[in-house]
């Protein structure tokens, strides 16, 4: 089963009524799907947050990191699961704090438990995918996933908080942590995979998008997301 691109959707022919062939998706926001018996009775589902240089322009591990653990927090918010959070390495480059892709296990089902067939899953998983796509949109005022590339923009000074992060969590050589600042989607961004840590500053826009779509217990200017990051894998 794979997933094709200019249609945005899961593809396969097979003709079994369980197959999610057809199901939309909005990249990069993926639903992966990998079939165990021939029948679809059994099948590991899981999510997938990956862009390309198509895109975007520049090394992308903020894109992924960032729109990863947003989706996550979605998925909890609406209850449909709680993630747990894999990040595939760059294995041509072997930079360890740069990541590839972001794999989003579905480690404890809360609505999807309630789908009966893989179809079901994945009409589930599907609105899903929509919806995330159409909160980025709106949170950062782009097509998060169509826009022209665009180069990382460098600050300077860099914000004061970053040097407290470097402070706290020790990050005293450059290769522990990845930095990038971007105007679209606008954000600052200070990441390390060896300490399991993702600090990004918003706009005041993105954030009040979040309160229109977001009960107020989940909303970014009140919450902290913790997120327990497996071990990396390339």
């Amino acid at each position: 089963m794979s997933i094709v691109e200019p249609e945005r959707s899961l593809a396969c022919e097979c003709g079994n009524p369980a197959c999610p062939g057809g199901v939309p998706v909005q990249a990069p926001f993926w639903i992966q799907i990998e079939p165990i018996t021939p029948d679809l009775e059994g099948a590991l589902v899981y999510l997938s947050v990956r862009t390309t240089s198509w895109e975007y322009d520049g090394e992308r591990t903020d894109l992924h990191d960032v729109l990863s653990l947003l989706w996550a927090a979605a998925l909890r918010v609406h209850e449909v699961a709680s993630t747990q959070l894999v990040t595939v390495l760059n294995a041509f480059s072997g930079i360890k704090t740069e990541i590839y892709a972001r794999l989003l296990v579905l480690e404890q089902p809360g609505t999807l438990a309630d789908a009966k067939t893989l179809r079901a899953a994945a009409e589930i998983l599907s609105v899903e995918s929509l919806a995330i796509h159409a909160l980025l949109q709106d949170a950062f005022g782009i097509d998060v996933t169509a826009g022209a590339p665009r180069e990382p923009i460098a600050w300077a000074p860099e914000p004061a908080w970053m040097a407290m992060v470097r402070r706290r969590y020790r990050l005293r050589k450059h290769y522990a942590h990845e930095v990038r600042f971007r105007r679209a989607p606008e954000w600052a961004y200070l990441g390390s995979n060896s300490r399991g840590i993702c600090a990004v500053e918003l706009s005041a826009h993105t954030v009040l998008a979040s309160e229109r779509a977001w009960p107020s217990e989940y909303r970014l200017s009140q919450a902290r997301i913790v997120n327990s990051f497996a071990p990396a894998i390339c």
